[in-house]
């Protein structure tokens, strides 16, 4: 989440963390600087917060899919489209919403 806080716009930050449980949401109000970078670098954050090791990106990757995954049953469809919007305007992202993506198709 702090990762994700570090990609989005504050107010994006802070209308997403108001709906989601104060556990999570809480990490989204720790950042106010917003920095643009890629999917590569999103899943090299998350592995050093993790501190899983650089040869194990595929399950940080994984882990941030399961968490939008969750973050996309937990809020509304409006405020997840923003920041669907906002992230899918860098190449790769679409791979952070895979999981979330299958979720909403009928099956």
């Amino acid at each position: 989440m702090t990762t994700l806080s570090e990609r989005i716009q504050p107010d994006d930050a802070e209308n997403l963390g108001a709906q989601l449980p104060d556990e999570l949401g809480r990490f989204l109000e720790e950042v106010d600087d917003v920095e643009r970078f890629d999917f590569d670098e999103f899943v090299n954050r998350v592995t050093e917060r993790e501190e899983i090791g650089v040869d194990d990106q595929a399950d940080a990757a994984f882990h941030a899919r399961v968490v939008m995954d969750v973050v996309a049953e937990t809020v509304t469809n409006g405020e997840f489209e923003d920041i669907e919007r906002q992230l899918s305007e860098d190449a790769g992202y679409g791979q952070l919403f895979e999981i979330a993506e299958k979720a909403k198709s009928p099956a």
